[in-house]
């Protein structure tokens, strides 16, 4: 079993010269690092000092997307089992040791402290099968979150990795945590939750591992609207998405079954 050890840098170069070393150190089959569209021009400074590490460059995006950041990593990477850790986390020594003979039917995700939720453990071939990161969420959407779920949806069994490995994460800076982000923190985490409850439901009637990327980016862009409303904070406002209709067979001949989710959002202050 081969590890890859993907990390994702958008103007946060700073934090990466000091946790890089510490992924170097662990040894895995490979370090890949994606340069997403950063101003401090992060793949060439990688490439200078740390010529046994990947770096790749991703231009023309003024907005962070972890999810396609992480997805364009994954892409690249020759690892079995794929380690997502933020730039801002100094990993533990024995980060990999943990690892050896990690098991295809689990994914391993650390709990209780958020700073280091984004860190994750995932089989290349199971991340590729529910389609790997939505690169729809956007901002604090919670998009771990939402690839958790979809794996756990395929069978995959959660392991709840120690703290411990995880040696420290650096502190951001208020501006820091909203710079290159669409909407504030709250209304953020608000859309992401109210995507990822509605997602879940329409995942489990359709039986699939992903929804379509139109309905996804439909979905979003409706979110999006109703939480940025003026009165979100005042009355509840609804969302509505329906499924296709199927025509039953057999002992209901003719019969027509349309399901469909509705979701209500009501902010407080």
């Amino acid at each position: 079993m081969s590890v890859s050890i993907i990390t994702t840098c958008k103007d946060r170069l700073h934090y990466l010269m000091q946790t890089l070393p510490e992924f170097v150190r662990q040894q895995a089959a490979e370090v890949i690092v994606v340069d997403f569209d950063c101003p401090k021009g992060t793949a060439d400074v990688v490439r200078s000092e740390f010529p046994g590490v990947r770096a790749i460059k991703v231009d023309n995006r003024p907005a962070i997307n972890l999810g396609e950041a992480r997805n364009v990593g994954a892409a690249n990477a020759i690892g079995d089992v794929l380690a997502f850790v933020d730039c801002d986390i100094v990993l533990g020594n024995d980060f990999l040791n943990a690892l050896a003979g990690w098991s295809g039917n689990t994914y391993g995700e650390f709990v209780g402290v958020d700073d280091i939720r984004g860190t994750c453990v995932v089989p290349r071939d199971a991340f590729r099968f529910v389609g790997g990161y939505d690169e729809v969420m956007t901002g604090y959407a919670a998009e771990d979150l939402d690839l958790y779920a979809r794996l756990r949806l395929v069978g995959l069994e959660r392991i709840v990795l120690p703290n411990k490995l995880i040696a420290r994460a650096l502190e951001n800076t208020p501006e820091e945590r909203v710079r290159y982000h669409d909407i504030g923190r709250k209304l953020s985490f608000a859309r992401g939750r109210a995507y990822r409850q509605l997602k879940s439901n329409l995942l489990l009637l359709s039986r699939r591992p992903e929804l379509d990327l139109e309905l996804r980016q439909h979905i979003w862009a409706k979110l999006s609207e109703m939480v940025t409303s003026p009165d979100i904070f005042k009355q509840e406002h609804y969302i509505e998405i329906t499924l296709p209709s199927s025509e039953e067979e057999g002992m209901l001949p003719g019969c027509v079954f349309t399901p469909s989710v509705r979701l209500g959002v009501r902010l407080a202050k």
